[in-house]
């Protein structure tokens, strides 16, 4: 049984990410031309012949590291179990009160439960584990504000998916009666869901809480308040059925009474804050609830079929309550997988957000091994409890009989239902939910089912051979996960898990994140349609300062999404500026807050490694081993270095996608230079400090360089790194600037009086442009008189320009620079008296 299924990714061949078997592939038509080509064809073809996950040469875990991690899953999944156990409980107290008040009460609530777990609350539950992958991976990558967005949403849409449900409920009687149901049972039935109501949307609520706390490792407040609604129950249902005398509907009542009590126990542990964002950015929420949702109730709904089924055998009634004795015993087995199946789905999911593929592969194949016992454990349980289990619920010959006869089928089914529930658990701290609905229906529907019919009604096997149509199923569904778990590429999982980060907090709306970062990773193996010069290109402007990772984003760009490289870049640099402005500031302060600063340098990693900027990354780790040796000189030292790396990542992507869009010639690359350029010019009576103070100012700009009319900040903190100014020339005639840029500050040296900015974006020309403003003291200056401005710059050449003009354009704007600034400077006229200085004469 996996009634909480795996939660992860479609699997669309056509947008699949690129392998490490298509980054060779790359490779290969870039070494063709430096005289590599037989050497990396040779490690190509001995790459086609392994299986994929034969290259990485993964060692199996060390027995120190499977200690370690099989104590964390035990720590997680222990109070799980506990709070599992103490909501069956609930069910048991519930299930003897309606016992208690007939059997009329008794078959309406069971047929209102049934109805209820088919339509309702089977949904509901596979839809909530949509947040499953999203919430622990966000919190393994450090991002709180992922998780609470997550929990929001799905709050919401779990609301919003429980209101249809909610109107079936009330109709289901004309349902049921046309269906061919007994009226009378029928009536209480529809009584019952209506009391039941509540029950439902308050699990709107029970689920994403659940989900939050659990991908975070909390799990002491849900066993607490399993225990406290647990505590409630019993009385509650006393009160309403025996002591108000509310029957079957007190029943339900009580039900959502606990919930209540567990809702009110849950609610100080859930995020705060929901903002109007939360009412967008569903996509990836919903391309994960979907799949996971048709995997649950597929084996969920498996479970009724069967029931139904018994009422075709020749003798149905003990028929139909031996399946129910066995499936309650399943239901209760299934507390111990289902329970290790969640923490390591929590275990998988955390590793891959932090961008830890070993962990998680360690994590998974510990869990696989847990499953094994457990399912040996259950086997034999089911063995040894052979003639004894049936008397623990009934004395009825014929009940004992089947219950006795199917025991030992039932023991073969959790040997494979123990592993397959733990592999739905990992494929769900992965994000592939496609593929675990693919298996079930493929396994309980395409295999099961028929199996099942045709030993019971054909071959004659009965009550016997419907279990037996069950463990077809179960060993095909145990086979094909454990493949899935066992073919994983976890390297390729982990930097997924970053893409899915990223579309999580990109918001709705943006289609080619929410249908790219959901694809299951597959090694392609053809080398596609482009030609060498197409690859060529772009790969050498970004050769070095990109990993394997940028390359499997730029593989999902296709005539559907044809910017997607470029959605997902600017996504990475508008969020990086943003992290870099709190480090920023977080330096400043005194005493120093260490574990804010790692948090927020682990935050910046993880959107490094988001899109492959591997010397970033690196940079960014340097920093953290600085905080965690709490050495503020390192930690400015080493920001100065991550601020570098990204600028000039920024200046190599830039320059990437230019080479993108406009194709040229390999001799056009290895031959075009870099344009150097300095313009100078001399205020022989303002100080570099007088001067410096009217430049220093990043957004005013336009009121000493005599071409631009327009500067204004557009993002971060005026004369900090990374805020952004707008500069435009004066507005032609439809009222649009014909030059503009977008400029980066970079670096600020106030004791050097200068700064050092980058062209982010522009319609004049530039591609990669850098420039240093300073203000220099004379060297012969007396008396700290006079000083001289300087305007250094590195640019790409620009088009239209030859390097000689560019020059004497910016040494023109300086020397009017210049000018204005001592023009600001200068001291006014002395007054020569009170009186009007026209009438000098009459002065006094």
């Amino acid at each position: 049984m996996c009634n909480t299924t795996a939660a992860g990714a479609s699997t669309d061949e056509s947008h699949a990410l690129r392998s490490p078997a298509h980054f060779y592939l790359t490779f290969l038509r870039l070494s063709k031309q430096s005289g590599l080509g037989n050497i990396q064809e040779q490690r190509l073809k001995n790459l086609k012949s392994l299986p994929a996950t034969e290259y990485l040469e993964k060692p199996l875990p060390s027995p120190a590291e499977a200690l370690q991690e099989a104590a964390s899953l035990f720590r997680l999944s222990f109070p799980i179990a506990v709070t599992a156990l103490l909501v069956y409980l609930r069910s048991v107290v519930s299930m003897l009160f309606l016992g208690s008040l007939g059997d009329l009460p008794l078959a309406a609530g069971s047929l209102a439960v049934a109805f209820a777990n088919i339509t309702g609350y089977s949904v509901l539950s596979g839809l909530s584990l949509g947040m499953e992958p999203l919430c622990s991976q966000a919190f393994g990558a450090n991002q709180p504000r992922v998780l609470a967005l997550t929990f929001h949403r799905s709050v919401l849409f779990l609301l919003c998916s429980s209101m249809p449900i909610a109107l079936l409920w009330v109709h289901m009687s004309p349902i049921l009666l046309f269906l061919g149901q007994d009226p009378e049972i029928t009536s209480a039935a529809q009584e019952y869901l209506l009391f039941s109501l509540p029950d439902l949307l308050s699990f709107s609520l029970i689920h994403p809480i659940r989900i939050y706390l659990r991908s975070q490792g909390v799990t002491r407040p849900l066993t607490a308040a399993a225990a406290l609604a647990a505590a409630v129950h019993l009385p509650a249902n006393f009160l309403l059925v025996t002591r108000l005398g509310l029957g079957a509907s007190g029943v339900a009542t009580a039900a959502a009474v606990s919930n209540l009590a567990l809702i009110l126990c849950l609610l100080p542990h859930a995020p705060r804050g929901a903002t109007a964002e939360c009412l967008a950015g569903w996509g990836p929420l919903l391309r994960l609830a979907a799949p996971s949702c048709a995997s649950v109730c597929l084996e969920w709904w498996w479970y009724e079929f069967m029931i139904l089924l018994c009422g075709l055998l020749p003798d149905p009634r003990p028929a139909v309550a031996s399946m129910g004795v066995l499936i309650q015993t399943t239901a209760l087995v299934y507390v111990f997988p289902s329970s290790l199946g969640f923490g390591v789905s929590a275990r998988v999911g955390n590793e891959l957000g932090a961008n830890r593929p070993s962990r998680a592969r360690v994590s998974a194949a510990v869990s696989v091994l847990f499953a094994a016992v457990m399912g040996l454990a259950a086997m034999c349980f089911a063995a040894g409890m052979q003639e004894r289990w049936g008397r623990m619920f009934t004395d009825d010959a014929d009940i004992l009989r089947l219950t006795a006869a199917a025991l030992p089928v039932v023991g073969l089914c959790e040997l494979g239902n123990c592993p397959q529930t733990v592999s739905c658990g990992v494929l769900r701290g992965s994000a592939r939910p496609v593929r675990a609905a693919h298996v079930n229906l493929g396994a309980f529907y395409l295999v099961g089912m028929p199996a099942a019919v045709g030993l019971s009604f054909w071959l004659g096997l009965g009550f016997v051979g419907l279990w037996t149509g069950l463990l077809a199923a179960q060993v095909c569904c145990a086979g094909l996960m454990l493949h899935a778990v066992g073919t994983t590429d976890w390297e390729a999982q982990a930097r997924r898990a970053q893409l899915l980060t990223c579309a999580a907090v990109a918001g709705a709306g943006d289609a080619s994140v929410d249908s790219v970062v959901l694809q299951e990773v597959k090694i392609e193996k053809e080398e596609g349609n482009k030609g060498t010069s197409e690859w060529c290109q772009p790969l050498i402007s970004i050769q070095g300062f990109l990993d394997e990772q940028f390359f499997q984003i730029e593989e999902l760009q296709d005539d559907v999404s044809p910017n997607f490289v470029e959605e997902v870049v600017t996504l990475f640099f508008k969020d990086s500026l943003r992290l870099m402005g709190n480090i920023d500031h977080a330096l400043e302060k005194f005493p120093q807050d260490f574990d804010r600063l790692d948090s927020l340098i682990h935050q910046l990693k993880g959107s490094a490694s988001s899109i492959g900027a591997a010397k970033m990354k690196n940079e960014c780790t340097v920093f953290r081993d600085f905080c965690d040796k709490e050495n503020q000189e390192g930690c400015i030292r080493s920001f100065q270095k991550v601020k570098k790396e990204h600028a000039c990542l920024r200046q190599k992507l830039e320059n990437y996608f230019q080479l993108s869009k406009v194709p040229k010639s390999m001799d056009q690359i290895q031959t075009e230079k870099a344009w150097q350029g300095k313009a100078m010019a001399t205020l022989p009576r303002t100080t570099a400090d007088a001067a410096w103070s009217l430049l220093s100012t990043f957004s005013s700009i336009h009121r000493w360089y005599p071409s631009l009319h327009t500067c204004c900040l557009i993002s971060g903190t005026d004369g900090h790194p990374g805020c952004v100014r707008y500069c435009a020339s004066a507005p032609e005639d439809d009222g649009k600037p014909s030059l503009w840029a977008n400029e980066e500050l970079l670096h600020v040296d106030a004791d050097g009086r200068s700064y050092r900015y980058r062209v982010a974006d522009n319609n004049m020309g530039l591609e990669r442009y850098e420039a240093t403003l300073s203000a220099v003291p004379l060297p012969d200056g007396e008396g700290g008189a006079g000083c001289q401005l300087e305007w250094r710059f590195e640019s790409d050449p620009v088009q239209g320009w030859t390097e000689e003009g560019f020059v004497a354009y910016l040494q023109a704007g300086v020397a009017a620079m210049a000018e204005r600034v001592e023009e600001a400077l200068r001291p006014p006229p002395p007054t020569i008296g009170k009186c009007d200085a026209v009438d000098v004469a009459n002065c006094t």
